[in-house]
């Protein structure tokens, strides 16, 4: 048999040295793109609330802020805070519970109250939480979250009896009115019911938007996230991410399928595979930010553990299927030489 009836019969595999460059160069555009999807989802996330894990809310944060003042001004200081109520038990988690959910409301009501309107200088301020600068003086407000009308009512009549005592001030200034801010839900019931009262009839009853269940929601919520929800959120937080992932490595595969550099089958495959080595990377990333949260380091560390590991992982598995592929190979070789030993032996 010369080497032109051999090439005929068992030269199938050969392909053009043009085609194996070309795919060579898709695989490492491939890789790089890969490595640079899980490296922005990383970064991203990182950059925007409480790092991969998210389990303290800006608005909480912000609540933490106003309330305590310097004393828990980053999301590691109030997660600290809260491991420390959750240990205390069921009412130092209730206390706390209550007293953000007001700062919360005030921080609510100053973001929509118009230009001039800012916080009491401390917490502990007697009869008002906002004084908003206008033109024609001070509008002194006390922010109530409650859930029930009768509670700030009661409330209204206790500060319009210190306000006409003249106990409450601004500073050196007595106050002599002050106007109150109320949940959306119990806005309407409390305007009316002032309206009938001779002597809460002149106080002002303004609107907050946001109920008092959605704000004790926002800190139930910070609870739960390090606490008792612990492992669900993070795995909720990890799916979030692989998602993002995954809808950008379709996106990549979907372009280099439009482009002809791959087939639909491999395409999918390849999806898959990067979205999957992509978790694993993420995984990585996010235990390592539990392990460093106190660190000014875990950022930076998080991000490079998630996309090193999954650049290894990657780097792993597909050295693997080209093991497997060399296999192969060799095996349809081996195959093909058996065949050529039959017929010269017969």
């Amino acid at each position: 048999m010369d080497i032109k009836t051999f090439c005929e019969q068992y030269g199938q595999r050969r392909r053009p040295v043009d085609d194996v460059l070309g795919k060579w160069r898709v695989e490492q555009v491939d890789s790089f793109l890969d490595n640079l999807i899980a490296g922005g989802v990383l970064l991203s996330d990182l950059a925007i609330g409480d790092g991969l894990r998210d389990q303290i809310s800006p608005e909480l944060l912000k609540g933490f802020e106003a309330l305590m003042h310097g004393k828990a001004d980053t999301y590691n200081e109030v997660r600290e805070i809260l491991h420390e109520k959750l240990a205390l038990g069921d009412q130092s988690v209730l206390g706390l519970v209550n007293k953000i959910k007001g700062q919360i409301g005030e921080n609510m009501f100053v973001k929509e109250a118009p230009p001039g309107a800012r916080l009491a200088e401390f917490g502990n301020q007697e009869g008002w939480d906002v004084a908003i600068d206008r033109a024609d003086g001070t509008q002194y407000v006390q922010v109530k979250m409650y859930k029930d009308a009768n509670g700030v009512l009661r409330h209204m009549r206790e500060v319009q009896e210190k306000v006409e005592k003249g106990v409450i001030t601004d500073g050196e200034k007595a106050v002599n009115h002050i106007d109150f801010a109320v949940p959306s839900d119990i806005h309407e019931e409390v305007v009316n019911a002032a309206l009938n009262d001779t002597t809460l009839r002149n106080i002002e009853v303004l609107k907050i938007d946001i109920t008092a269940d959605q704000a004790g929601s926002i800190v139930k919520e910070g609870v739960n996230n390090v606490g008792p929800d612990a492992l669900e959120h993070f795995f909720g937080e990890l799916l979030g991410d692989i998602a993002m992932a995954g809808s950008l490595h379709a996106v990549v595969n979907g372009f280099l399928l439009y482009k002809g550099a791959k087939e639909f089958e491999e395409a999918m495959a390849d999806t898959a595979f990067a979205t999957a080595i992509s978790g694993a990377g993420f995984t990585a990333a996010m235990v390592t930010e539990f392990i460093l949260e106190a660190s000014r380091l875990g950022g930076p560390a998080c991000i490079l553990v998630g996309v090193g590991t999954r650049a290894f992982l990657s780097r792993v598995a597909r050295s693997r299927w080209r093991f497997a592929d060399f296999l192969e190979c060799s095996i349809q070789h081996l195959e093909a030489q058996m065949r050529i030993l039959r017929t010269v032996a017969t």
